[in-house]
């Protein structure tokens, strides 16, 4: 049944009387100034998510050794197995609020610095080939995203990916990894889903789509 110009203006009206009427948490209240706060602060702007991994591990327990940001050093076991005594004996006298920066700094994925350990064993220079083919999960939440570019395609064995809280506007089935199993990209800005079904990989579990800007038909 085909609606009327009129009940598609009540069915509206009543919609907006309903979200202006509920009484929204500070929490909700901030999210919903967020569309605001992106066209005053960072229209114009484009984050691929390449970049944002760039920045996410240079900060992170891998910064001072991954090759590609420590280009004036000669890589070998002998320094790798030094630096990782030192980064040990940092982080056992960590004082409660440099552990919690050292947390942030290595959210991007379960057991980060474990994982570091296992490269330094394994690899005698630590490049990105290493991170590419043991990382399984990654998170880049709340890092001005805009854009999921085709850099993703080199995390061969990634299964699990949280895009939470970014300005993603679309996303392409197509630069998914081809193992991923779990996406969450709660509180984007996604408002179509024409390209995420254009060959997506073919064991996507879930796709967490909550808070973005899909409307009735798509």
């Amino acid at each position: 049944m085909i609606e009327s110009a009129d009940e598609i203006e009540a069915k509206k009206k009543i919609r907006n009387e309903t979200i202006n009427n509920l009484n929204w948490t500070p929490q909700e209240k901030l999210f919903r100034q967020k569309p605001k706060f992106r066209s005053k602060t960072l229209k114009g702007y484009q984050v691929p998510i390449s970049k944002a991994i760039l920045i996410k591990f240079k900060r992170s327990c891998f910064g001072t050794y991954l090759d590609s940001f420590n280009c004036k050093q000669h890589q070998d076991k002998f320094l790798n197995d030094n630096k990782l005594n030192i980064t040990k004996w940092d982080i056992k006298n960590f004082t409660s609020v440099e552990m919690n920066i050292f947390n942030e700094n290595n959210n991007a994925s379960d057991n980060l610095f474990s994982l570091l350990i296992k490269a330094v064993k394994e690899t005698d220079c630590i490049t990105w080939s290493f991170l590419y083919s043991h990382l399984c999960t990654l998170r880049m939440v709340d890092f001005h995203i805009t854009v999921l570019d085709k850099d993703l395609l080199n995390f061969k064995n990634l299964q699990v990916l949280v895009i939470s809280n970014n300005w993603v506007t679309d996303i392409h089935g197509k630069y998914l990894p081809r193992k991923l199993q779990f996406l969450e990209s709660y509180a984007n800005e996604v408002s179509n889903l024409e390209n995420l079904c254009k060959n997506p990989p073919g064991n996507l579990l879930h796709i967490g789509l909550g808070r973005n800007k899909l409307t009735d038909g798509k």
